[in-house]
Formats: structure tokens, C-alpha cells, sequence
């Protein structure tokens, strides 16, 4: 009896680990990370670079947490020194073989209404659903951010 519960534990504690290799073989996932809030702000936005290693394009269509009530991907552009943010509604194309950059400044990924206080260094889970291949877990570390340029709103 000892060995099969200790066989079961054994497969329970390896699946998930070799559930998420499996889903992990078409796509990388680098430098992921969350921006510090200031104050008892309940916006933040997080960053990271995403690599299609298929040979097909992929899609992912969304982005979810559950630290926040929405979590969105976002573009932002600064035209004339006006800072336009916009909601990407139509989730976003990674072509075969290519690196997709959420960063500062540009594509994102947009926490809104915090439902917990986050922390320096602290470790939250989000998830990343891709069209056709399901949704992977990533955990980002919460990190202290900067503004890349001045902007007006």
C-alpha cells in the first residue's frame, strides 16, 4: 500500500509539470514581468517577450489573471507627444519562427482594477490563451518600472 500511494504521489506531482512541457513545445516565453504600482493605484501593465517556435502562425486571443477583474492586451503609441492607448481586440499574430516584444511603449499587457495589493519581487500568475492551443500559466515577477520617454495624456 506504501508504494502505490507513493506512486500516486509521485504521478500527481509530475503531471502538471509534464502537462505544461507539452503545451510549452510551440511557444517561448522570456523576461516576464509586472510593473510595481505606486500608491493605491489599481492599474498596472506587464511586459515579456513571446517566441513562436512552430512553423505556423499562432494567435494568442487573450490574456487573464487573477489578481485583477480585467486583464487586457493594449497597444500604445505616442504620435505628436500625445500618448494613444489603444484595447487589441483581435488578439495578436505571431508568425512562425518570430519573437513578439510586449514592452514599454508599445504592445502590453494591461492589469485593471486590482483586487489584491502586489509587491516587490512577488511572484503572480497569468495566463496565456492561444487559439487552437489552449491556455499556458506564466509566472511574472513584480519588478519596479519606468516611463521610456515624457508624454502628455
Amino acid at each position: 500500500m506504501y508504494k502505490i500511494t507513493k506512486l500516486l504521489t509521485l504521478i500527481i506531482i509530475l503531471f502538471p509539470v509534464t502537462s505544461l512541457a507539452e503545451k510549452n513545445k510551440f511557444v517561448s516565453f522570456t523576461d516576464p514581468w509586472i510593473k510595481l504600482t505606486v500608491g493605491n493605484h489599481k492599474v498596472t501593465s506587464g511586459y515579456l517577450k513571446i517566441k513562436n517556435l512552430s512553423n505556423e502562425n499562432l494567435k494568442l486571443v487573450s490574456v487573464s489573471s487573477d489578481f485583477s477583474e480585467k486583464t487586457e492586451i493594449h497597444n500604445m503609441k505616442v504620435i505628436k507627444n500625445v500618448m494613444i492607448m489603444d484595447k487589441v481586440d483581435s488578439g495578436v499574430l505571431l508568425p512562425p519562427n518570430k519573437q513578439m516584444v510586449f514592452s514599454p511603449g508599445g504592445l502590453h499587457i494591461m492589469f485593471i482594477k486590482l483586487n489584491k495589493e502586489i509587491f516587490l519581487h512577488e511572484i503572480k500568475n497569468v495566463f496565456f490563451e492561444f487559439e487552437k492551443k489552449g491556455t499556458i500559466k506564466i509566472p511574472m515577477k513584480v519588478k519596479k518600472g519606468m516611463h521610456l520617454k515624457k508624454h502628455k495624456h
